[in-house]
């Protein structure tokens, strides 16, 4: 018999990073372990696949319009804790693999109260360098007490994930992965040549900073007249990026593309070069699958060196947009070589056949 493993998603199944990792574990162990997955949002666009792989829990823990309310605040704890145990005991699952930031420990509390052998906390962050409120900071103490007391597992996507998340206890880092095949060297030959493409892909957020993208893209478009930009994405910070577009401007030369809504495989066929000057980031995904497609990524300090497999060109984010734009424009005439086996090399690393292998060992397969 199939052991039963239950992901616990971070809200719900969209285009973000955590449910890439979930359907990177699913799609990959489907025949040797049977899955289910709780989500907390109304339905997302991913939803309908997941059904191939395994079941659906939805629990209605958060509001309809997405924002935090206090009676919400108040009254989710007792939600998660109630619908996590309900739904362990009566589908007898034998794994438990949280997502949900601040609500894992909770989750995991559960879990081992619903007779769950293997509890897997995992972090998929570095710390937002933003201020943060005392409530947040008992919520995370809370969690982390939680978390130390009920996980039998403990993991991040990268070292400094597992630092800031776990703080001094013990925990293993298994990368995120990628579909090698999927996003393999670009197959599309580009049939207008007259344009210099810039992309960056990611929910529309402060950690991303898109703003400083569009600011540098401005900066290149003076010296580059023929250059457009893609932002792939969505999320609360459409509006602001698109005023700031109009601004500066760039209405004809940027597009906002809903993430959502179409196969970002097919977008990185169109681009040349990445920006990505994220304010912190726990692994960065969307730079390996850049760089699968051999496509030279502009990023900051706070991307991990791990996701580096050849293609990563770090830039503070302290220098201004000028000198980001500069810097890339000095890149991009200096015709740098690419060493498309040594970058093959170190992108097998990452398949997710290797990378799944591992989650299987844990969860007993």
């Amino acid at each position: 018999m199939k052991r039963k493993v239950l992901h616990i998603s971070c809200g719900g199944l969209g285009s973000g990073g955590v449910s890439s990792v979930i359907f990177s574990i699913v799609k990959e162990l489907h025949n040797r372990f049977d899955f289910g997955c709780i989500v907390f949002k109304k339905k997302c666009n991913k939803e309908d696949d997941f059904l191939k792989y395994g079941k659906l829990h939805r629990v209605e823990a958060y509001s309809s319009d997405g924002r935090t309310h206090f009676i919400e605040f108040i009254l989710r704890p007792f939600k998660l804790y109630t619908n996590v145990f309900r739904i362990c005991k009566k589908e007898k699952y034998d794994v438990v693999h949280a997502h949900n930031l601040l609500e894992e420990g909770i989750c995991l509390w559960a879990a081992k109260n619903a007779g769950v052998p293997i509890r897997i906390a995992h972090s998929h962050s570095t710390n937002s360098p933003k201020i943060k409120s005392i409530i947040f900071k008992i919520r995370e103490r809370i969690n982390l007490i939680l978390i130390n007391k009920y996980a039998t597992h403990k993991i991040a996507c990268s070292d400094s994930a597992g630092k800031d998340y776990f703080h001094n206890s013990n925990y293993d880092v298994i990368y995120n992965s990628i579909d090698l095949e999927k996003y393999s060297i670009k197959k599309l030959h580009k049939t207008n040549r007259e344009y210099l493409n810039f992309i960056h892909v990611g929910r529309y957020t402060y950690q991303k900073n898109q703003e400083f993208v569009i600011k540098v893209f401005a900066n290149i478009k003076k010296k580059k007249d023929n250059s457009r930009l893609m932002l792939v994405g969505f999320g609360e910070d459409k509006e602001k990026l698109k005023n700031l577009i109009h601004e500066l401007n760039l209405d004809e030369s940027v597009d906002l593309i809903p993430g959502d809504k179409v196969d970002v495989s097919e977008k990185y066929d169109e681009a040349d070069y990445m920006i990505f000057p994220s304010r912190y980031e726990g692994f960065g995904i969307v730079l390996l699958e850049a760089q699968a497609k051999r496509i030279p990524c502009f990023v900051s300090e706070a991307i991990q060196k791990e996701v580096d497999v050849g293609l990563l060109n770090y830039i503070k984010l302290s220098e201004m947009p000028e000198k980001w734009a500069e810097k890339i424009l000095s890149y991009i005439d200096s015709n740098h070589e690419i060493d498309d086996s040594k970058i093959q090399e170190n992108l097998n690393k990452f398949s997710s056949n290797e990378i799944c292998e591992q989650y299987a060992k844990i969860y007993g397969g």
